[in-house]
């Protein structure tokens, strides 16, 4: 395709190294070649590198670059993505459907794609770019490919390229779903059976050994360069080399195998959700009128060689706080984030179990919707980012919940806004605690879940959370929240709920006995 390229081989003409069929695929190839050029408005060859405008040197660069080594960032990163999807973050609390993540993760996973198959070259291009200027999309580019004579343009090539690696990012990003679902980010190995294959010496030998079995792998089209050829290529060889391949077959491929692992992933999560609540269904109208926002009935959580952990009824009523206290051990957690709708082995759960707010009605098996009306407060600050500010956070929150038309400052109402710019990795485990708090509030959640979340904190925001938890009960919502702190805890809360022997056990309201006073009635020292 440049002007040396057709000197050299010319030049092995003229030597006598190649045969009448090599010279006229020559002629062919450079006659179709100069003749495109002269229809240019303005025909240009190019010597080398050095004089390729910037629009030519980036097409140049992706046929040249094995397409694998572009991918593996975006690689990298979604596995990241999959290991916090599989922990205690945020991003594991996400109001998302099962089909939701997938298509969420795709899509993250194909601009991904695209954006590092583009970024590492982009000095490069540039200082082109202002050397030679842009370059004519419309500059053509001619190879062989199954003995046939392909013409395309540059402009036809990046579109070609873009498209490459959005169904690539996406089907990177199907697995990352796949990983999410299943809780393991070691799932993500598999995909270096994407990658890898394409830069082995031997996969052209192997292909030719299987063709029928390496014309249809995904990883044998995730080299870009052998569907669309190569920008700088003499245009004597094919552009897939093993027999039977083509950019119809591997785009079909590439686009079933992301389809098969989402789908995997959707049935997965699916049927862990339908089995863990399998009696999960909405309030009957008698409760409904009598006033709630969490009801189970008949819960049996964490089961350990056939026995629950935790069994009984619960009723959160709105404008409640209520408690939930236990020694460790029995099972709260446990409860909680089954009650969370983020069942995990070797806990389940079977209850009739539905949430309720002024719009809508939802059980377990909804997911985005539960999510979305209730939330967990996880212990320690686990939810937290520790790369992020705490109004990052809050942003992330805004996003993930869709709430970015609240404006109001939850970091101020938890004495959090000095340090609001401060990276969360570098707070203190109270100042952590405050700001974990914050965001849970910022949920706006119908109903909050709380585990310990006084853990850390010193008696001054200890009552200033109380207060806050307070007020947002009042405005018709509701908190379970579990804590060792019993004076505390007995001052915020409207009810209680203990567990004896397994049972959720109901204490009453603000005329029964204080909580430590029930504790040690409920659990004597031994």
């Amino acid at each position: 395709m440049r002007s040396y390229e057709f000197a050299l081989l010319k030049s092995q003409k003229a030597q006598g190294q190649s045969g009448d069929s090599a010279a006229g695929r020559l002629d062919t190839f450079t006659h179709a070649f100069l003749d495109t050029v002269c229809g240019l408005r303005s025909p240009t060859l190019y010597e080398g590198t050095s004089d390729l405008p910037g629009l030519v040197l980036r097409a140049f660069y992706l046929g040249t670059v094995p397409s694998p080594l572009l991918l593996l960032a975006p690689f990298v990163l979604l596995w990241a993505v999959a290991r916090e999807c599989a922990c205690s973050r945020l991003l594991s609390h996400a109001p998302f459907s099962p089909l939701g993540t997938w298509l969420y993760f795709g899509a993250f996973g194909a601009l991904l794609a695209l954006a590092c198959s583009f970024v590492p070259m982009l000095p490069a291009v540039a200082l082109a770019t202002v050397r030679n200027g842009s370059g004519d999309v419309t500059y053509p580019v001619i190879y062989w490919q199954a003995d046939a004579l392909v013409r395309s343009t540059i402009g036809q090539e990046l579109l070609l390229y873009a498209a490459v690696f959005l169904i690539a990012g996406f089907c990177l990003g199907s697995l990352c779903s796949l990983s999410a679902s299943l809780r393991s980010s070691s799932v993500m190995i598999a995909g270096l059976f994407l990658l890898v294959p394409p830069l082995l010496d031997n996969s052209y030998s192997l292909g030719a050994l299987f063709p029928n079995v390496f014309a249809v792998l995904p990883s044998t089209y995730f080299s870009a360069g052998r569907i669309f050829g190569r920008l700088g290529g003499t245009g004597a060889t094919n552009a897939i080399p093993i027999a039977g391949a083509s950019a119809p077959l591997g785009t079909a491929s590439i686009c079933m195998t992301a389809l098969l692992m989402g789908l995997a992933g959707v049935i997965v999560r699916t049927t862990r959700l339908a089995h863990s609540f399998v009696h999960a269904r909405g309030g009957s109208p008698d409760v409904a009128r009598s006033g709630w926002l969490l009801r189970v009935d008949g819960a049996k959580v964490g089961y350990v060689r056939n026995q629950p952990i935790v069994s009984g009824d619960l009723n959160l009523g709105p404008k409640s706080v209520v408690g939930f206290v236990a020694p460790n051990g029995y099972g709260k957690t446990t409860f909680l984030t089954a009650l969370a709708g983020m069942p995990r082995k070797p806990s389940a759960m079977s209850a009739s179990l539905a949430v309720r707010s002024e719009v809508q009605e939802a059980d377990p098996t909804h997911q985005a919707a539960w999510r979305r009306m209730v939330f967990l407060l996880p212990g320690d600050s686990a939810i937290l980012y520790d790369h992020l500010t705490p109004d990052q956070m809050l942003d992330l929150i805004r996003c993930l919940w869709g709430r970015r038309d609240d404006s109001h400052d939850y970091l101020a109402d938890m004495g959090a806004a000095e340090f609001r710019h401060k990276r969360i990795g570098t707070l203190s485990q109270g100042m952590r605690q405050q700001v974990s708090i914050a965001v849970a509030l910022a949920t706006q959640s119908p109903v909050l879940l709380m585990d310990e979340p006084m853990n850390a904190l010193d008696p001054t925001n200890r009552e200033l959370a109380s207060e806050r938890i307070r007020a947002y009960a009042s405005e018709g919502r509701c908190v379970f929240m579990s804590s060792h702190l019993l004076h505390d805890l007995d001052e915020t809360c409207d009810d209680a709920y203990f567990i004896q022997d397994g049972k959720l056990v109901d204490v009453g309201g603000r005329h029964r006995p204080s909580l430590p006073d029930l504790y040690w009635r409920f659990y004597p020292r031994s």
